[in-house]
């Protein structure tokens, strides 16, 4: 396998990801608001193209039926810590 049909599969899943209306208003991708869910669900497929051709096993912590598998891959994702900035009064 070549990394390319990684990059094929991802290709693939993102091109499906766009909403009809998102498309009739020219759009070739999701809007960037949903970049962690389309992600998510990238890399499942993505993990599971790798299943399938031998090439690795089902991540640890991940349910074994793949419909939770973006689920799992969106609870994996790593969110930076917001800072706490005080609020002062006008």
């Amino acid at each position: 396998m070549h990394i390319q049909e990684v990059f094929l599969v991802a290709a693939e899943r993102l091109s499906v990801m766009a909403t009809a209306a998102e498309l009739q208003v020219g759009a070739l991708f999701p809007p960037f608001a949903r970049i962690r869910d389309i992600s998510a669900h990238v890399m499942a497929a993505a993990a599971a193209h790798l299943v399938d051709a031998g090439l690795g096993a089902v991540p640890d912590g991940w349910p074994e039926q793949r419909e939770g598998w973006a689920a799992a891959a969106r609870q994996a994702m790593w969110s930076p810590p917001l800072p706490s900035v005080p609020v002062s009064r006008l």
